[in-house]
C-alpha cells in the first residue's frame, strides 16, 4: 500500500569502468558503500552494501586493432566503420563476459551493425523491441572469417 512504510529497502545496479586494474571500481565499492551506511545511519537506519563477482572491463589490443581496419577495408571497403576513435586501443565499457579471455589474449571486438534507423531499425541491441537486420549475417560471417584468415597469413604463414 502507498501509505505503508517498508522495513527493507533494495538497490541493484552495475558498476562499470575502463580501468583494467580496478582501481576505479574499488574506490566506487568504497564510497557507495560509505555513502549508503552514511545515509542509513542519519535517518537511524543500517545498510548492508553488498557486491558480487565482477566482469573486468575489455581490453582491446591495440595492433589487432589496427589489423581489424586494414582487414575490413580490404574486405569491406570505406564503408567498414573505424571504431578507433570509439575504443582508441583502450578498455571499453560494456560488461561483456569475453572480456575475462581479454585479460589474457591479445583481443579485439568488432560489432556488426544490423538495421539502421531509415529502414525501421530503430531500438538499440538491449532494447525489448529490438530487431535485427538478417539479410547482412553473411558480411558478418565474412568479415570474421577474413580477418582470421588475413591474421594467420600475415602472422603464422600460412597462405590461403
Amino acid at each position: 500500500a502507498s501509505n505503508v512504510i517498508p522495513d527493507v529497502a533494495q538497490m541493484w545496479g552495475t558498476i562499470r569502468t575502463t580501468d583494467p586494474e580496478n582501481k576505479t571500481g574499488e574506490l566506487i565499492r568504497t564510497r557507495m558503500t560509505e555513502i549508503a551506511q552514511g545515509v542509513a545511519a542519519a535517518y537511524r537506519c543500517t545498510a548492508d552494501v553488498e557486491f558480487s563477482d565482477h566482469c573486468p572491463c575489455m581490453v582491446v589490443d591495440k595492433e589487432l586493432a589496427g589489423n581489424a581496419l586494414t582487414y575490413m577495408g580490404e574486405l569491406l571497403g570505406k564503408g567498414a566503420m573505424d571504431m578507433t576513435p570509439m575504443t582508441g586501443g583502450k578498455p571499453g565499457g560494456g560488461s561483456e563476459d569475453f572480456a575475462f579471455v581479454s585479460h589474457e589474449v591479445p583481443t579485439v571486438s568488432m560489432f556488426l551493425s544490423a538495421g539502421n534507423a531509415k529502414e525501421g531499425y530503430v531500438y538499440g541491441q538491449h532494447h525489448p523491441k529490438v530487431r535485427f537486420d538478417d539479410s547482412i549475417l553473411y558480411e558478418g560471417s565474412a568479415a570474421f572469417g577474413w580477418f582470421a584468415l588475413r591474421w594467420l597469413y600475415d602472422n603464422a604463414g600460412i597462405a590461403f
